[in-house]
């Protein structure tokens, strides 16, 4: 009878334990999904707020909360940077997002490779004025699917901006990011993406790394003809956008 009570004292703990592990498992398979709108994440996220004088205006910039976002704006990812303005067009809302590493259900994925995927979005959507609603203006998607390496897909920090160095009423919207699957210290692609209104502007290129005291790898860029043919200070400011983050700085 002793026998048979220590048997079924052990049966029950051996039960807690694999509700436990359940319960473990899942919560970790919960922080592999995609954020969405409807996080919980109340947080004020803070804009930038440049002065920009717009024909003896000023742009009028205000923050962006989770928790008071309109209901026809969705995205993926945990929002990174985001502003909001007021111009000529009417209302915007500008922000940037990153996935994290996480399985895709998106991707194949080879039964062999532990691989991993990470994305990343650039949102802007517009109320105009007399309009009810916002509308998707653009979106800016990249990402790197089933990577068994190191995984880097991420926005550079501080380089998300809103401009208006035309001075024609309409801001700028600027992101810069890098992306790769890599397992060495190879300079890693990077890409400044700039929209304005609808027109889009893109440099692309690799990131510096020091290879000796007098040596380095990277540094170089490419830029669209969008660049090429538009106002001489957007490429000038992409210019230096690009050579204040052509270090490489793991980690960031």
């Amino acid at each position: 009878m002793k026998n048979f009570i220590l048997l079924l004292h052990m049966n029950r703990q051996l039960f807690s334990l694999l509700i436990i592990t359940i319960i473990l498992l899942s919560c970790t398979e919960n922080q592999t999904k995609v954020y969405t709108k409807t996080s919980n994440n109340s947080d004020s996220i803070n804009s930038i707020k440049p002065i920009v004088k717009i024909n003896k205006d000023t742009l009028i910039f205000g923050n962006l909360a989770m928790n008071n976002l309109p209901t026809e704006i969705v995205f993926e990812g945990k929002i990174i940077s985001s502003s909001t303005w007021k111009d000529k067009e009417g209302e915007h809302i500008a922000f940037t997002t990153e996935t994290g590493e996480y399985i895709s259900k998106k991707f194949k994925h080879d039964e062999h490779n532990e691989g991993r995927d990470a994305e990343l979005f650039g949102y802007h959507y517009l109320k105009k004025e007399k309009a009810d609603n916002f509308t998707l203006r653009w979106k800016v998607y990249d990402y790197e699917c089933d990577c068994p390496l190191d995984l880097v897909v991420s926005f550079i920090k501080n380089t998300f901006q809103i401009t208006d160095l035309d001075k024609d009423g309409i801001a700028e919207t600027w992101m810069m990011y890098k992306i790769t699957c890599v397992s060495d210290v190879s300079p890693i692609p990077m890409k400044i993406i700039m929209y304005e209104g609808d027109s889009k502007f893109l440099l692309k290129g690799h990131n510096k790394v020091h290879v000796s005291e007098k040596d380095s790898m990277g540094g170089e860029y490419t830029f669209d003809k969008n660049f090429k043919n538009g106002p001489d200070v957007f490429l000038n400011f992409a210019k230096e956008l690009w050579k204040k983050n052509i270090l490489n700085k793991w980690g960031e």
